[in-house]
């Protein structure tokens, strides 16, 4: 049978079902969980998938033996809880240095701003790869992370359920959290900058 490619552009993962939109165009297709393969990924919504339509017993076209187009699985979502723990920790340290030495308002603000910049550029990427729109650049949500939003992306990346699964993705993400952490003991009024800055300079 003819396999079909097409974008998952609506999923509800609590009910287990959603619709793919033929890359030829036509109606959205249905597509149950049960439908995937053994070795495919958890589905998320922007996937490109294929599969063979099958006519069900009501007369709708559903998707069966779904899978990736290369048939390579993602990996599984890293735990919400690493991401909240890393800016738990990111944020207890600095409130501890700031009782000691004035951290100045500034910061705060670039690093609430960009958050809320990064996770408006990550809802509307999610929102994009669901109608099949011209998507957020990945290289846009990396910038943003690195100039400070990096917060709001881990928020993003669990509450909207986006960016969780690419490890081509993920890696440079998490190498973006480490240079921006690294910029702001930099470039803060604190002494662990000059901490920083002699170990790097030997």
């Amino acid at each position: 049978m003819t396999r079909i490619h097409g974008i998952l552009n609506s999923w509800n993962d609590d009910r287990g079902f959603g619709f793919i939109t033929p890359a030829g165009g036509g109606k959205r297709v249905f597509v149950h969980i049960s439908a995937f393969t053994r070795d495919a990924h958890r589905p998320e919504i922007g996937d490109i998938l294929s599969f063979e339509p099958k006519k069900a017993a009501d007369g709708r076209v559903q998707a069966v033996a779904v899978h990736g187009p290369r048939g390579t699985p993602r990996s599984r979502p890293y735990p919400a809880l690493v991401g909240y723990l890393v800016i738990a920790a990111f944020v207890a340290v600095a409130f501890s240095l700031s009782t000691l030495w004035p951290i100045s308002r500034w910061f705060v603000a670039i690093f609430v701003i960009m958050s809320v910049a990064c996770f408006v550029a990550y809802a509307a990427d999610k929102s994009a790869a669901r109608a099949g729109r011209w998507r957020v650049p990945e290289v846009t949500l990396l910038l943003l992370g690195i100039l400070g939003g990096w917060p709001g992306a881990v928020l993003a990346q669990q509450w909207l359920r986006h960016k969780t699964r690419k490890p081509s993705f993920l890696g440079p993400f998490w190498v973006t959290v480490v240079i921006n952490t690294i910029a702001f003991a930099l470039l803060s009024p604190l002494p662990l900058g000059d901490l920083v800055a002699g170990l790097l300079s030997r």
